[in-house]
């Protein structure tokens, strides 16, 4: 096992190589967080879909989105409309578009999204050269209905000044012990990340063993749950608090956004990914799906497995500082920097089944 610790942050910057990359984050950032519409459009109603014209919709379509649809247009003579709008709006709008959705191709930023969508009855079983000889059977759906086209994991974000070994925390409960009372910072209960976190926990530990995880991770509580992740990262940066459960590829790709205070204030941050006693590590996807209703199911194949494929998968991961699903792709020189992790062995699904219950046990212990 690779043991999972984020240099620091100007290591990265050494490498002529990872310095170019960097002009590419400044549109991808807000990208990933659904705040830039680009040439989409973000809410057209009655899109007619064209006879050789794919329409994707899509939470991300910044730079690398862009420059990735680019060139399957010109590779292949499809047009992609794209349709992009914020996480939430876009499962509220597949919800109501149900099985008459224009969409062909679906592209969300966390299985939370993606499973309520499949429960909606918008998508319809696939598979694809890619999907299934590159990658793991457990980073798709156990139906067939989604497929994995990066993976993320949740880290803890340490204050270095206070935590400068970050090897004091290795397993998910040692944030849970009573020496980290009143040092814990962490982002709303709404977060969908931390929803599927502890989701999986029940899935993987059981209710007992994660009911006690919360209870701790509550109690150690320095300040009240903030609005995100860059919250949390400003939050422990500040000697808020000390240490936090946060999205770890969402703090590189905004410390390594262009901006200068972003990168002051996250290298004051260090990150390491926590394993079970297992010596895994839970994740989630970002995915793809196909829609029941798409009358172009050989191009939209096509396109999922251009996604996925080898060299796209490398271009990709590259500039969004996430890992590649499919196997045969190295991660990037940035992620060879800060370590990989070994993936729990789930089926999802299960996971996706306890999201009610994640909510709720989440509110008992009290996480705002």
């Amino acid at each position: 096992m690779v043991k999972i610790v984020l240099k620091s942050i100007p290591n990265l910057w050494k490498s002529a190589k990872y310095f170019l990359l960097l002009f590419g984050v400044l549109a991808l950032v807000s990208s990933c967080t659904g705040d830039n519409t680009g040439g989409a459009d973000k809410n057209s109603g009655g899109i007619t879909t064209k006879k050789g014209q794919l329409t994707l919709y899509t939470v991300r379509y910044g730079t690398m989105e862009k420059q990735l649809i680019s060139t399957f247009e010109e590779r292949k003579g499809i047009k992609v409309k794209v349709v992009m709008d914020s996480p939430d709006a876009m499962v509220k709008r597949l919800k109501k578009e149900g099985q008459k959705t224009a969409a062909d191709v679906v592209l969300l930023d966390n299985l939370v999204d993606m499973y309520a969508v499949k429960a909606a009855g918008v998508l319809q079983p696939f598979s694809t050269d890619s999907v299934a000889h590159a990658m793991p059977s457990r980073n798709t759906d156990n139906e067939g209905y989604w497929a994995g086209f990066t993976k993320y994991a949740m880290g803890y974000g340490c204050n270095k000044v206070a935590v400068p070994k970050p090897s004091v925390v290795n397993v998910y409960k040692d944030i849970t012990g009573p020496y980290w009372n009143g040092r814990v910072i962490l982002s709303k209960a709404s977060n969908k990340d931390n929803q599927f976190l502890v989701a999986t926990m029940i899935a993987e530990q059981g209710e007992a063993t994660t009911r006690l995880w919360l209870r701790g991770l509550v109690n150690n509580l320095a300040i009240d749950p903030v609005e995100n992740t860059q919250a949390v990262i400003r939050a422990v940066a500040e000697g808020q608090g000390e240490i936090s459960l946060l999205n770890a590829s969402q703090y590189v790709r905004w410390t390594n956004s262009g901006s200068t205070e972003n990168f002051e204030t996250g290298n004051k941050v260090g990150v390491k990914i926590p394993y079970d006693s297992n010596m895994k590590s839970y994740y989630n996807l970002v995915s793809l799906g196909l829609t029941s209703n798409t009358k172009h199911r050989g191009d939209a194949l096509m396109f999922i497995d251009y996604l996925i494929s080898k060299k796209n998968q490398e271009y990709y991961c590259d500039l969004t500082f996430e890992y590649p699903v499919n196997v045969f792709t190295l991660p990037s020189g940035f992620i060879l920097d800060i370590g990989g992790f070994s993936e729990i062995e789930l089926d999802f699904s299960g996971a996706a089944e306890n999201l009610e219950r994640a909510k709720t046990m989440m509110k008992e212990a009290g996480w705002k």
